[in-house]
This record gives structure tokens, sequence and C-alpha cells, in this order.
């Protein structure tokens, strides 16, 4: 098929695709390996590469729609996680690749995907930013071999919160209340999690990375101090003052904006992913009037996910791919443990 012709699928595309954005709203809810579930589905496309879009583009551009053609390339090559796409999986990026559970040798022809990338960018002195996100994952559809013109859905992921907000402030979440003027008829898909589970998961990666609970070294005492007088909390203040408060907020947030919504919300939980897998994703994808995957339905609860059609590897705090540290407080799961914890099961809910 020519470029101009794949050009004008994935232009058409751009004016009729609907987005399901899937909301993590306290951390370590799935996000990736739900992605990583719909990696071959074609009614609904999910690049399990690709994170936070809205957030990065909150940073770089603010509340701007409409960006210069060559901030829209840069954003897409440089800025945001779609970089994971356009550039060869080489040094950092090879690196991210690997640490989300990728696998950098995956059949996924960068080249092309530049050229058109280029193309689509190209042709107007502004760009959109629905444009922008639906020409990144059309591009990307039409590299992994999909047929375009079944695409229903594009999906993309996001945190309820946005860099540098106040925790102890209620988040905006403007960023997910752009992404509905974008899309009007936006699905909004929320992944619940047992909050135990989640404090859990994040406690084991920021003590090993931080040495304690209050990120407290040599070198930091005053500045730990002075953040307590002053009530400053964030990530780099560690686990005992951020986690609970961050869950706290991050859920009041993502209760406020369901309630002011006029979109179309879906709740799944995690826990029914992984010990009802066929009827929970049977069930979601007659929420969203599209056919299950057939692996889904042929292997059942033995089903793997796959990132790139390649086998994913998993991304937790428990596995030294993602979390790196091997010799801190707490000791990861061994990889056997981790292979038996990718797909869908009960080990990850106990």
């Amino acid at each position: 098929m020519s470029m101009d012709s794949t050009i004008l699928k994935i232009r058409a595309l751009e004016a009729r695709v609907n987005l399901v954005l899937l909301v993590d709203h306290g951390g370590r809810a799935g996000s990736n390996f739900f992605q990583c579930v719909f990696d071959k589905h074609e009614g609904l496309i999910f690049c399990p590469l690709i994170h936070y879009v809205y957030s990065y583009w909150h940073d770089r551009f603010g509340m701007n729609e409409k960006v210069h053609k060559e901030n829209a390339l840069k954003f897409i090559s440089d800025f945001s996680y779609y970089r994971l796409l356009h550039n060869e999986p080489r040094g950092e990026i090879g690196d991210l690749i690997h640490k989300i559970g990728g696998d950098i040798k995956a059949n996924f022809d960068r080249s092309k995907y530049r050229k058109l990338i280029n193309k689509l960018c190209s042709e107007k002195k502004f760009l959109s930013r629905r444009e922008v996100i639906v020409f990144s994952m059309g591009a990307y559809a039409e590299c992994r071999g999909f047929d375009v013109k079944k695409i229903k859905y594009i999906g993309l992921n996001d945190a309820v919160s946005l860099r540098g907000e106040d925790l102890l402030k209620r988040y905006s979440s403007q960023h997910l209340k752009q992404a509905n003027k974008d899309f009007p008829n936006i699905i909004y898909l929320a992944l619940l999690r047992d909050p135990r589970a989640q404090f859990a998961s994040t406690r084991h990666q920021m003590i090993n990375e931080f040495g304690n609970d209050y990120n407290l070294k040599m070198g930091n005492w005053w500045s730990s101090l002075t953040n307590l007088i002053f009530n400053r909390v964030s990530l780099d203040d560690g686990l005992a003052r951020f986690c609970l408060l961050y869950q706290v907020a991050a859920f009041k947030a993502l209760v406020s904006i369901w309630r002011e919504s006029q979109a179309k919300w879906l709740f799944v939980k995690n826990e029914d992913i992984n010990t009802k897998f066929l009827p929970t994703m049977t069930a979601l994808c007659n929420k969203l009037s599209i056919s299950p995957d057939q692996a889904w339905v042929r292997d059942g609860d033995e089903f793997k996910p796959t990132m790139l059609s390649q086998p994913w590897a998993g991304t937790g705090a428990y596995s030294s791919r993602y979390q790196n540290i091997k010799t801190g407080p707490l000791e990861n799961d061994p990889p056997k443990t981790i292979r038996k914890a990718i797909g869908p099961n009960s080990y990850v809910i106990r």
C-alpha cells in the first residue's frame, strides 16, 4: 500500500475514532498489565509502551490545544513515551523498554513509523492535541499490521494527578478533563485495586530505593526537617509521608471528576481481571460493543499478555527487572515467582 493511501486511512481514523482513557488513581492497579492484555486487539488499540500522554502534554504545553508542527514532532520523538516507538531501542530507550517488561528485539518497523509521523506532522502548520494523539496511535497500528479501518477506539492510560501538584490540596485532574474536549464521546475506564495491595507494592519499591521510610540519608537531614516543619509532601519525602496520603488524595480526585463528568465511566477491579479473567473481559467488551480477543477465549486463565507481540516480562515493584535494586532492605521475588504472576492469577491479590 502506498504512503499516500496509508496517510488517508490514518486521517480518516482521526475523524471518527473514540478514546478509552484508562485512569490509574493510586498506582499499582495494573495499567501496564491491562494494556498488554489488549496488545493484539484490533477494535481497541493500546500500545503497552505508551503512558501518561495527557500528563506529558500538559507538562510541555499547558492548556494549549494546538501546537506548531515542529513542537508536535518533538513531542512524539523526544518528550513523551512515543519516543519509544519513534527511536531505535538503544541506550535509554532500550533500557526503559526492558524495565517495563518489553523485548527490544520485538518486530516493529520504526523507520516506517518515523516516515508516517513526519508526513502526518508536516501537512499543516499547527496540529491539535487530538491529531497528535491519533496520528501517533494510527501510525503505531499501521506498523503493527493492524487493519486501521477496524479500529473503534484508541486507548491511553494516565494518572489522576499532575507532576508538581500539591498533595495536600485537591488535585485538579484538568488534563483528564482536556481529554473530554478532544474526544466528546470519551469513555473513562478506572482501574481499581485493594488499597492494601497498592500500598504494599509501593512500599516495597520505595523502601528499597530510599533505604528507609523517610528517605533520610547523610546530607538531607535539615532539608527533610524543613519539609516536615512546613508540611511539604512529595514523592521525594519517602514512603511514610507520601504513599497513604497520595492514595487518599488521588481517590478523592477520581471520585470528584467522576461526579462532575457527563461522560461515560466504567470501573474494573484488578482482582476481577486476575481471578475471573474471561467473564470480566467479556463483560467489559460488551460494554464497549467490541468482540473479546479470541486468544482470551481460547486460553482463558492461561492467557499470557504480550508487549508488541512478544511475551511480556511483567512490571512490578517486586521484580528486579523493573525495580533493579537487589540489595535493599526488602527482598525481591525470585524470577520463577515473577513469571507465574505475569498473566491472570490469584497470587497478586494475596
